[in-house]
């Protein structure tokens, strides 16, 4: 059976829920209320927000995919630090509150942003064991390149020195890798999540 579809005012196709920028070349195009940027969501019911496959109990079920997506892109759009409101225009369902609909995806961004600080941790981890087990390789193949240069051995010895000299730095490349660029993305993500994990959310009635 097909998922439903949510009704969220992509950035790219979401004209009404956009405003025209204004004359500052950081204005976000989001329609702004008491001074709070708001990410707004149209859904043809409450329980359309959450992920219908999850077995948890209704409010302790995770955001539908679409619906964190469409959160997180659209808070990368709003200006770094600018405070924000979720906005959601629902109809009313009865036994679910605003209340209870903000406690669900607080703690689901909440969760989120742990899971994200967990994988942080564990990359920061990998990086550190590579990095050793890297210096180690590196140590090896160029005391052996040197040991090699001396040797009578002619054009393949000094094949196999250049080859090890080579392959000594290229050893180098994932530890590098993982300190130099793979673990910013992670502390954005973390930090998305946490902004939308204590981010005030209103349902209005439809």
């Amino acid at each position: 059976m097909p998922r439903d579809t949510i009704n969220l005012p992509r950035p790219e196709r979401a004209a009404a829920a956009r405003m025209e920028p204004g004359p500052g070349s950081d204005a976000a195009p989001y329609r702004r209320e008491g001074g709070l940027y708001l990410l707004e969501m149209r859904l043809s019911s409450a329980e359309q927000l959450f992920d219908m496959r999850d077995p948890a109990p209704f409010l302790e079920r995770d955001l539908d995919p679409d619906a964190e997506d469409y959160l997180l892109d659209c808070l990368r759009e709003v200006p770094r630090g600018s405070p924000i409101k979720i906005l959601i225009h629902a109809p009313s369902t009865a036994g679910i509150s605003q209340a209870a609909i903000a406690a669900a995806i607080a703690h689901f961004f909440g969760y989120r942003r742990w899971a994200m600080h967990l994988r942080l941790r564990e990359l920061f981890r990998l990086a550190r064991v590579s990095l050793l087990i890297g210096l180690v390789f590196l140590i090896i193949c160029l005391t052996a390149s040197e040991l090699i240069k001396p040797l009578p051995w002619g054009l393949p010895g000094e094949i196999l020195s250049q080859g090890l000299f080579i392959v000594s730095w290229v050893a180098m490349w994932r530890p590098l890798e993982l300190f130099l660029f793979d673990w910013w993305p992670l502390v954005r993500l973390e930090r998305l999540h946490g902004r939308l994990a204590t981010a005030p959310v209103e349902v209005q009635p439809v």
